[in-house]
């Protein structure tokens, strides 16, 4: 393109230019820029190949239903959850870098769906981890408690199974 706006210019500065020169001109332009276009072909078609199979992996992620965290409910499986989410991450960056792989136009989309989906699951199970966190500390206080009073002499005969109480639900969690 550069080349094009130059002979322009040379043109309009008034060198004698004739029409039978620019057409070869224009010739070798495009016959050189051919190989430039084929390997823009290729970028273009891998980052579409790219954009489906990040798009694929997405459309499983959201095909995961949201943790049913209500009062009542069993359980979610958090470690299933948190094992599915490591295993997204995996995949997607085996896609490379989103600037480089995807289409420019599809880019902002693509990450803001990705963070959407991510954050669905995610969420819940973060603060499943902060919950449990809390209860663990609570438990670990409660041992602490124990070891004092053990230590100060003043325990009585229930300090063994208060101790195995709080062991088993410490293995329990």
């Amino acid at each position: 393109e550069g080349m094009r706006a130059r002979w322009k210019e040379l043109d309009r500065l008034g060198g004698a230019t004739s029409r039978s020169l620019w057409q070869r001109f224009e010739a070798a332009l495009k016959k050189a820029y051919e190989p430039v276009a084929a390997q823009v072909a290729t970028q273009r078609a891998a980052r579409e190949q790219n954009l489906a199979a990040r798009e694929q992996l997405l459309a499983g992620l959201e095909a995961l239903p949201a943790p049913d965290t209500a009062p009542g409910a069993d359980p979610p499986d958090w470690r299933g959850l948190a094992l599915v989410l490591d295993h997204f991450h995996t995949d997607w960056r085996r896609f490379g870098p989103v600037e480089h792989t995807v289409p420019h136009k599809a880019r902002n989309a693509i990450v803001q769906r990705m963070n959407g989906a991510v954050q669905r699951l995610e969420a819940p199970l973060q603060e499943a981890r902060r919950v449990a966190r809390a209860e663990r500390e609570a438990l670990a206080e409660l041992a602490r408690a124990l070891a004092a009073e053990a230590a100060s002499g003043a325990a009585g005969r229930d300090l063994v199974p208060r101790v195995r109480d709080l062991q088993g639900r410490w293995q329990q969690h």
